[in-house]
């Protein structure tokens, strides 16, 4: 039996060329961020699979790429970068992909405004 596969979806700092009134990089990832989580989840005896931005993941389903990945679960910390749904992007798009979710869906962050781990 084969890992269960977590995809990552996050913003790494610098990701976005940031403009005079851009807020603060506070929710964008330093990469060793990420790397901590691959270890834990490859401690817990599963796959990291980097995604990578929200944009990016928007690209990747367009292309028809992550649908041939066999990915169980996905785990988004990103923010992305602007709009008060920034935080459930990844949510909405993996919803829309049909993956299951590590992490808070879009209608309670939007219902509530607090991003909660959940188990799916």
């Amino acid at each position: 039996m084969a890992s269960p596969v977590f995809g990552l979806v996050y913003d790494l700092l610098g990701s976005y060329p940031r403009k005079p009134r851009d807020p603060a990089a506070v929710e964008f990832e330093p990469e060793e961020t990420i790397e901590v989580l691959e270890r834990a989840i490859r401690r817990l005896g599963h796959q990291p699979l980097r995604i990578g931005h929200p944009q990016g993941l928007l690209a990747q389903l367009g292309k028809s790429e992550l649908p041939a990945v066999d990915l169980d679960v996905d785990l988004a910390i990103a923010a992305a970068t602007r709009g008060r749904d920034r935080g459930v992007w990844a949510a909405v798009l993996f919803e829309i992909a049909g993956f299951p979710r590590l992490g808070p869906d879009a209608h309670s962050v939007a219902r509530t405004g607090v991003a909660v781990i959940t188990l799916p």
